[in-house]
């Protein structure tokens, strides 16, 4: 599974990546995918101040071998930061409480090397094409010295087209980095078509 999604069977072809996987990205690890009961609970943890929901799926994604195996190969975990205002709203960045279970089970530090410097548009009902756009230089780099020379995961909620994880990940690379993997409690629809819903 190199880019995280679902296969029928062991060696199956990918429908998302068709093997390749994302060059950006070493390795995806995902909890689930984003179906019921999963994206009902990420859903209340993200919309209705489920924080304990955040900290009950750091226990089971600290539970499974994937997690578990790319955690002992992560120096430093990074959470896919929220614009200010939209975390003022919201009253917390739900990939922070995440990383934070994830880092206090494993003993892996959390860092913010970067912030959100566009308060972009959600991404919800925008095509593919138009996510990637719409989050095009939405980051800025702010102190690479927590992550330079470092295995880092990329930590966030719902993985969709990878249009937001690809433009941080570009934006922490002048940080020199070791390598940049990817950990979501869930994954999108490989192919595509619920996109809406996240």
């Amino acid at each position: 599974m190199e880019c995280g999604a679902p296969v029928a069977f062991d060696d199956a072809p990918c429908q998302r990546c068709d093997g390749r996987g994302y060059r950006v990205f070493e390795r995806i690890v995902r909890l689930s995918i984003f179906e019921s009961p999963v994206s009902d609970l990420v859903k209340r943890f993200k919309y209705y101040h489920g924080w304990p929901i955040g900290e009950l799926l750091a226990r089971r994604a600290a539970q499974l071998d994937r997690v578990r195996y790319l955690l002992e190969e992560t120096d430093v975990l990074v959470p896919v930061p929220l614009h200010p205002l939209r975390q003022m709203v919201r009253g917390f960045n739900q990939a922070q409480v995440f990383s934070a279970a994830l880092g206090r089970l494993s003993g892996t530090p959390v860092a913010s090397p970067a912030i959100r410097v566009r308060n972009t548009p959600h991404q919800t009902f925008h095509h593919r094409t138009e996510r990637r756009r719409n989050v095009r230089h939405a980051f800025a780099l702010t102190s690479g010295r927590r992550i330079a020379g470092k295995r880092v995961t990329l930590v966030d909620d719902v993985f969709t087209t990878a249009s937001t994880l690809k433009e941080l990940a570009n934006t922490l690379k002048p940080a020199r980095p070791i390598s940049i993997n990817v950990l979501t409690i869930a994954m999108a629809d490989p192919k595509n078509y619920r996109f809406e819903s996240v």
